[in-house]
């Protein structure tokens, strides 16, 4: 969990640095900068002429800033930049381990940092997975950031690891506790840090943006009741757009257009209606007809009893090579 598969590639592949979209003129500027564990994180700078803002966008586990080319078109038409980097322990960057949010939350503050430094005045964070927890873990500590774009991320990692226990062994909800509460402890050993604080549910609160989440009810790594959680415990400035596909399944073009509009709308500091973005590409908020038979399914399995603490790490690894 720790320690992922590091997928390195070339910053070839990030394009040429001068390129143009519809006839217009872009720039691309890769640099680094240090987060305050002094890791070096790699990064690369988009820039729109005549910009209406920033948008930092925060890969999940396993990934690097390779995904924000997903998202690279539609944002630069739309007169955004987009600042992407790998985080501590992923792509390029430096450091051997990952958190699924907790040190990644501070790799977000210090991109922040450097952008307000650069003279990046409106600018919000689009994470997915790892990097949707991120970005709403730092933003419910920065009332400046100007919007949170959520994709596909777990309420908490603790409830993560409790789903991880029921998909793959089956044990009962009091062995699960038994087994998560070592595998917290072996965290707080290895990783320096505790799985109970990456927590979104009781963040998302807090936060004070327009906050859009998203999350795919075919979702295979993070099940849909996470988004259950998130919504409910968020308040009115949070709207929900549930989306098609696996989890790691790029988004179609409705989305995206869908996401900018929510961006552009938060960046402009008008006022965040759901009926404004509704009747733009018709969001269907669906979190209500989620299923309570899915939170219950597993209460009548039998199962055994002996598994050993080594199968729920197996499971827990083979999970966080595609998160």
């Amino acid at each position: 969990l720790l320690r992922p598969r590091r997928i390195r590639y070339s910053t070839l592949q990030l394009g040429p640095k001068s390129f143009l979209v519809d006839n217009k003129k872009f720039q691309r500027k890769d640099l680094h900068i240090r987060n305050t564990r002094g890791l070096k994180l790699k990064c690369s700078y988009f820039k729109a002429p005549n910009s209406k803002g920033c948008v930092v966008y925060c890969h999940g586990n396993s990934g690097n800033r390779l995904e924000a080319l997903s998202i690279l078109a539609v944002a630069l038409k739309s007169s955004l930049n987009v600042f992407c980097f790998d985080f501590s322990g992923a792509g390029l960057s430096e450091g051997e381990k990952v958190s699924l949010g907790y040190f990644e939350q501070e790799d977000v503050k210090c991109v922040v940092a450097y952008l307000r430094w650069s003279g990046e005045r409106r600018l919000g964070l689009w994470g997915r997975s790892m990097g949707a927890v991120a970005a709403l873990l730092y933003a419910s500590s920065d009332e400046s950031v100007s919007f949170v774009v959520a994709d596909s991320p777990f309420a908490s990692l603790e409830l993560l690891c409790s789903d991880v226990m029921h998909k793959h062994i089956r044990l009962p909800s009091l062995l699960v506790r038994f087994f998560v509460g070592r595998f917290r402890k072996k965290v707080m050993q290895l990783g320096d840090f505790d799985l109970r604080e990456v927590n979104v549910e009781n963040k998302v609160a807090a936060l004070k943006m327009p906050v859009m989440l998203l999350h795919s009810a075919q979702d295979e790594l993070i099940s849909f009741k996470h988004a259950t959680c998130i919504k409910t415990a968020g308040g009115s400035n949070l709207v929900f757009y549930e989306i098609t596909g696996s989890h790691n399944q790029v988004r179609d073009s409705q989305t995206l257009q869908t996401v900018v509009a929510f961006v552009l709308d938060s960046i402009e500091e008008t006022p965040m209606q759901e009926n404004n973005i509704r009747s733009i590409h018709q969001i269907q908020t669906k979190v209500d007809v989620f299923s309570e038979r899915n939170l219950h399914t597993r209460n009548a399995t039998q199962v055994s009893y002996n598994v050993p603490y080594e199968t729920f790490q197996q499971a827990l690894e083979e999970l966080s090579m595609n998160l």
